[in-house]
């Protein structure tokens, strides 16, 4: 089976955060958005190093809430743009940003 899928915006969860994989996909004339935990232990440690270093004016920050279920949820996505902290970016072919997702509950208990 082949998948067209050239102008298409790609989702991968941490299993799939391969340069192998995304080399293919931008071959494809495609884009990507890849999970990275832990089994990418240097370039996950990377990132995490680079959202350390203050860089306000190159990031942008996105937050929402939602109150629902006995619950309040916050989520806050700092997207960087700027890549000079990472120390291999051109390992990955074509990556434009890093974003890092938090988030946070607050139960309420009905007395």
């Amino acid at each position: 089976m082949v998948l067209d899928l050239e102008n298409a915006i790609i989702t991968i969860d941490a299993m799939g955060c391969q340069t192998d994989i995304a080399e293919v996909i931008i071959e494809q004339k495609a884009d990507y958005i890849l999970a990275v935990k832990e089994n990418q232990k240097e370039l996950y440690q990377d990132i995490e190093s680079a959202f350390l270093i203050p860089s306000k004016d190159k990031s942008k920050i996105y937050i929402t809430e939602e109150v629902g279920s006995g619950r309040v949820e916050k989520r806050t996505c700092t997207v960087m743009d700027d890549l000079s902290h990472l120390l291999n970016p051109t390992k990955w072919n074509s990556l434009q940003s890093i974003a890092k997702i938090e988030s946070e509950k607050v139960y309420k208990i009905n007395w």
